[in-house]
């Protein structure tokens, strides 16, 4: 990566959602877009972070644009079943979007 192309435009803000969720349960992702970590925890529920950015040289209003463009969206099947779905509109568009799952371990 060049000097200059780093992500870190934080345009798009943090959003956190949290569900009530099975040890031992599947959660599907459709479409992942950008960087996902899963982590383990020791509580009956998902937690479910998405932090949006975009280039640090992208001028505000076009990388507000881009970062808004993305979509994080969860479906509970049932309450051993997610599905996260990421969206992107333009297709193409140029953001970064980090998820972060902890996920309820099976002990």
């Amino acid at each position: 990566m060049r000097p200059g192309r780093g992500f870190g435009r934080g345009t798009g803000g943090i959003n956190t959602e949290r569900m009530n969720f099975a040890p031992g349960g599947t959660i599907r992702l459709d479409d992942s877009y950008g960087e996902l970590n899963i982590e383990g925890w020791e509580l009956p529920e998902v937690e479910i972070t998405v932090i949006k950015t975009m280039p640090y040289d992208y001028n505000q209003s076009e990388a507000t644009k881009h970062v808004n463009g993305i979509q994080v969206m969860t479906k509970r099947m049932s309450d051993n079943e997610l599905v996260i779905t990421t969206t992107h509109s333009p297709p193409k568009t140029k953001g970064r979007c980090v998820d972060r799952i902890p996920d309820p371990c099976s002990t």
